[in-house]
């Protein structure tokens, strides 16, 4: 069985487990935070309960004194009344129970009475109240104050067994929440311990293991094989690694034949510097005979034609290995990458004009200037433009770009895309195109896209290569400011 599939069966009882215990912590949560909001109503009705009495017991005090004689009482006695029925309004709007709307509505026409009751003395006057029916008034109003007591206790009764209610509630709720943190824990520390005991099973005691061998490895002993049993990942490194000694030690064995094979491969290069002053001198001679021959000899002249461009071809594929094979040295100057990239296009393009290409330009205003090898620069564009050039048909269009970004790690970099509209590369091919001799074109020798890949390297750039067959190639190059 894999590590992944054994991690992902243990994370997934243990996420089992704690996704049971979050849905009973989260119903836990409602039901607290549920009682908690109905408390909250119940507390607040009870408040608006006992400010509509102080305000009622206010309006039968400023009626008593308008009974008595104060005029002013009479004002006050209607201001209060707004604040009664701004109290009522709230207590009925927030009601619950048929039992508490029986309460409020107690409440609603005792209030009803007291400002009948008093509507009738401010329309008679305070002239007209006698001390006959002053008596009658004021004991009214006395159990009116009474009344209003009496169902304000009965109202807040009835808050207090909501309350009750609500709070025995809030503390099941509390109990079962307190019984899942202890499970919670429990389940932790279960967890540690597996997860524990697991890793020092299936990643330490192996990872030991080959950490040890590979070290082995790296001091030049190539006869360790690494013994991990198990059918899982640790296993099958450890077979890789076992097949990377054998392969060590195979490589071991050429690298002394490698060794001479570099050592002809200077002849070789010296060799075919050498090879170019007898091609030289077979084309010159081949050119001297086709410029003398009689125009009759059809036959003759194509041959030699023939031969000058094999001449041709194989002197410019000697050349391209020889400056591929030179080492090179970057002499950097501060170089702006605009202009640069302008002349190697503009000179790819005039050594192809008969192609006709259409230049589309998007360069980034306001690149900084930076540090760079003008020359080796314009070399990997000239190959890379060039190839563009031949890629397209005529009347083809090219995209030249620039552009300054910054990455994931927060670094500028400088961009160069050079896009074409022409057939792409074959995708069997894309991954090895920059690799030396690996071309796409009749008759290419392979070189220009390694090189200008050599060049970018030493610039710690980076050059990448994207085709899509029938749509077209784009080389991507980013630079370090």
């Amino acid at each position: 069985m894999k590590i992944r599939s054994k991690l992902l069966l243990v994370y997934g009882i243990i996420i089992s487990a704690l996704l049971l215990v979050g849905i009973f912590s989260i119903r836990a949560v409602f039901g607290w935070s549920n009682a908690a909001e109905k408390l909250s109503d119940i507390h607040a009705q009870s408040l608006q309960a006992e400010r509509l009495q102080a305000n009622m017991h206010l309006q039968v005090s400023y009626a008593s004194d308008y009974l008595k004689g104060d005029e002013e009482a009479k004002s006050e006695f209607w201001n209060a009344e707004g604040n009664a029925l701004r109290f009522l309004d709230i207590l009925k709007a927030n009601t619950k129970t048929i039992e508490e709307e029986d309460h409020i509505s107690g409440l609603e026409e005792t209030q009803f009475e007291l400002v009948w009751i008093m509507s009738k003395f401010f329309e008679s006057g305070i002239d007209r109240i006698t001390k006959n029916n002053l008596p009658g008034a004021q004991e009214r109003l006395n159990e009116i104050a009474d009344e209003v007591a009496d169902e304000v206790a009965a109202l807040n009764q009835y808050y207090r067994s909501q309350e009750n209610n609500w709070l025995d509630i809030a503390n099941k709720a509390g109990s079962f929440a307190a019984v899942i943190i202890i499970i919670t824990a429990f389940l932790a520390v279960i967890q540690f311990i597996l997860l524990a005991f697991l890793l020092e099973r299936w990643l330490i005691r192996p990872i030991a293991t080959i950490n040890e061998a590979t070290q082995t490895i790296s001091a030049g002993n190539l006869d360790v094989q690494i013994d991990v049993t198990g059918r899982d990942e640790w296993d099958q490194l450890s077979q890789a690694i076992n097949q990377m000694v054998s392969a060590l030690k195979i490589s071991r064995q050429k690298l002394s034949s490698q060794e001479r094979l570099a050592a002809l491969g200077e002849i070789a290069a010296y060799a075919s510097h050498n090879i170019r002053n007898p091609l030289a001198g077979i084309r010159a001679a081949g050119q001297v005979i086709l410029n003398e021959l009689d125009p009759a000899d059809i036959e003759i002249a194509e041959s030699l034609t023939e031969i000058i461009k094999t001449v041709d071809r194989l002197d410019l594929w000697l050349k391209r290995l020889l400056e591929f094979a030179r080492p090179l040295e970057k002499q950097s100057e501060p170089t702006d990458i605009n202009k640069l990239v302008t002349q190697a296009v503009t000179l790819a393009c005039s050594s192809y004009a008969k192609h006709k290409v259409q230049l589309e330009w998007k360069l980034a205003e306001n690149l900084p200037i930076t540090e760079a090898d003008p020359v080796l620069l314009e070399q990997a564009l000239v190959a890379i433009a060039a190839n563009a050039v031949q890629a397209v048909s005529e009347n083809g269009k090219i995209m030249v770009e620039t552009a300054l970004i910054t990455n994931d790690n927060g670094i500028d970099r400088l961009i160069i895309r050079i896009s074409d509209n022409g057939q792409g590369v074959p995708a069997h091919i894309l991954p090895e195109l920059f690799k030396v001799f690996v071309t796409s074109k009749d008759g290419g020798t392979g070189l220009g896209l390694a090189q200008a890949k050599k060049i970018v390297d030493i610039h710690n750039g980076e050059i990448t290569l994207e085709s899509l067959p029938g749509k077209g190639t784009s080389v991507i190059i980013s630079l370090p400011l």
